[in-house]
């Protein structure tokens, strides 16, 4: 596990975890938070405005404000060539349906991704996945002029407000700090641009008075936040220019993400131990959730079977420090395979770069990867690919991997370092070392591509009947597995370039799973197993 994670990053998981109890099946429990985080949305909503402000600031907000003349010019080119061409109209009145429910000042943003959900407009966020932002038409409460449940809707509101803070953004900040929700107050390009909140009752004195008590409320909690350096993502009496606000919501999302979907986990847990007839509807977490396809049922049934310990559920700091461990932690992906069954040059393809090459793997007749060598995957961070030595090898008797062989599986010794994901390559022809050394891989629950290298020694038309009778026999043997015929040296032919795309698009499944599993051990290590033989001792 060494050097797995950052010594900082594996302090944090410690130090969030050292008051936890032991924890029975919490690899499965890791494994299955983070796959729930993969997928889990953040949404942002934005309000205050006009219809026309708000879908401007929403295109600012994107990075998409360069593009505003352009479409522009586009619509008007269009609508010069409307009686020439009628198939283009017809797809034009297509576009136009499908956004109706979309105001006329987003019209200059139809090319772009905009779609309807629950009858509110929904842009995605292109520079982040899983980011949704949402257009609150209406005054800047969250809960005016939109759908019942558009108060669940977002995890971080943007308001369009003025210098002078009018007073009818009261009620919104105060909601917002009662409910410790993240907020950016944007300056409006105009006065016109904010929809002004209506005093409502039969006195407007009194409607004003409530607003100003209201005012002094808040300045009162910040202050006390102050005070305590409990602050919130924006000074409140700070507004941010049009220019600034991109910028900082760039930088901010990823975490404020993670926050959302650990104060997430711990609501919906809440919610779920609570038996159904105590349960608060008007206050619930996932029927909102559910309702806008943050979550989906199989997922709070996730939650319900495997989040049910409190170690994990009822202490969001936990959580957070194996997602934000997460960005550092490193995959480790082995190539091996027999002596001179170019493992080497398959690493080299993987590089996408040629033998001989400034850093690619030596290679050559005789035997020239002695020792493990990791390489850094392109275009992957914290991906680290290792050039294995081969099975069967003769030469470096004297290497420390071999020390004690004799003592030692065979099989062990082949697999150090132990990686995360294997690449075995085979002969054309399967043989029974490698049938072994795979048996060996699968049994320990560990990831293993099966490749066929030097394809190219048969004929090109009987590649097919070599991996069809290949994958018979593992089938034979119980094993369902792809097997991809390759020539390294000829990257562009046969499969290479579907194992690649599939292993590429794996990643993040093979790290989920990798990282579940380390947590588990480094705790089961540091933290229970020391509680438990201090128990013994008292």
């Amino acid at each position: 596990m060494q050097g797995k994670l950052s010594e900082e990053h594996t302090k944090h998981v410690l130090g969030a975890w050292r008051t936890a109890p032991p924890v029975a099946e919490l690899q499965d429990q890791l494994l299955a938070v983070l796959e729930l985080y993969e997928h889990f949305p953040l949404d942002v909503a934005i309000t205050g405005g006009t219809p026309e402000a708000n879908a401007r600031l929403a295109r600012v907000v994107c990075g998409l404000q360069d593009q505003e003349h352009c479409l522009l010019d586009e619509e008007e080119e269009e609508g010069e060539d409307e009686e020439e061409d009628e198939s283009d109209e017809g797809e034009e009145e297509l576009e136009q349906s499908e956004m109706s429910d979309v105001d006329t000042g987003s019209k200059e943003m139809s090319k772009n991704v905009w779609r309807t959900e629950n009858g509110l407009p929904v842009l995605s966020y292109p520079y982040i996945p899983n980011v949704r932002i949402w257009i609150l038409n209406g005054p800047s409460a969250p809960y005016s002029g939109s759908p019942p449940s558009a108060g669940s809707l977002f995890d971080l509101l943007v308001v369009l407000t003025s210098e002078l803070h009018p007073e009818d953004h009261m009620v919104s900040l105060m909601e917002l700090r009662e409910r410790d929700q993240p907020l950016y107050l944007v300056k409006a390009e105009a006065d016109t641009d904010l929809v002004h909140e209506e005093l409502k009752g039969p006195c407007k004195t009194c409607a004003w008075e409530r607003m100003r008590e209201r005012k002094l409320e808040l300045q009162r909690r910040r202050k006390e936040r102050e005070a305590t350096g409990t602050g919130v993502s924006q000074d409140p009496d700070r507004l941010v220019g049009m220019t600034e606000i991109g910028g900082l919501l760039l930088s901010a999302l990823p975490d404020m993400r993670k926050q959302a979907f650990c104060q997430f986990i711990l609501d919906a847990s809440k919610e779920l131990r609570a038996p159904k007839n105590l349960r608060n509807n008007a206050k619930s977490t996932i029927s909102p959730a559910l309702d806008t396809g943050k979550v989906k049922k199989e997922e709070i049934e996730q939650i319900s079977a495997f989040l049910s310990s409190k170690a994990l559920t009822n202490h969001p700091a936990r959580l957070l420090s194996i997602l934000n461990a997460m960005e550092d932690f490193r995959l480790d992906v082995g190539v091996l395979g027999a002596t001179g069954c170019g493992s080497s040059s398959f690493i080299n393809a993987l590089l996408g770069l040629k033998n001989g090459e400034e850093g690619a793997a030596p290679t050559g007749v005789t035997e020239t990867t002695l020792e493990p060598v990791a390489y850094q995957y392109p275009e992957f961070l914290n991906v680290v690919l290792w050039d294995l030595p081969g099975m069967g090898r003769v030469g470096g008797l004297n290497s420390p991997f071999l020390q004690k062989s004799s003592e030692a599986d065979p099989l062990t010794t082949v697999l150090r370092p132990s990686c995360d994901v294997y690449i075995l390559l085979s002969p054309v022809r399967l043989s029974m070392d490698c049938v072994s050394l795979l048996h060996h891989i699968l049994a320990t629950g560990t990831q293993c591509y099966l490749v066929l290298s030097k394809a190219d020694q048969v004929d090109e038309e009987r590649v097919s009947e070599v991996k069809r009778w290949s994958e018979e026999v593992l089938s034979t043997l119980g094993y369902q597995l792809v097997v991809y015929a390759v020539c390294a040296l000829q990257p562009e032919r046969m499969d290479f370039h579907e194992l690649t795309e599939t292993l590429q698009l794996s990643i993040s499944c093979h790290k989920r799973k990798a990282m579940a599993q380390h947590v588990a051990k480094l705790l089961e290590q540091e933290i229970f197993k020391k509680k438990t033989e201090l128990c013994k001792t008292m």
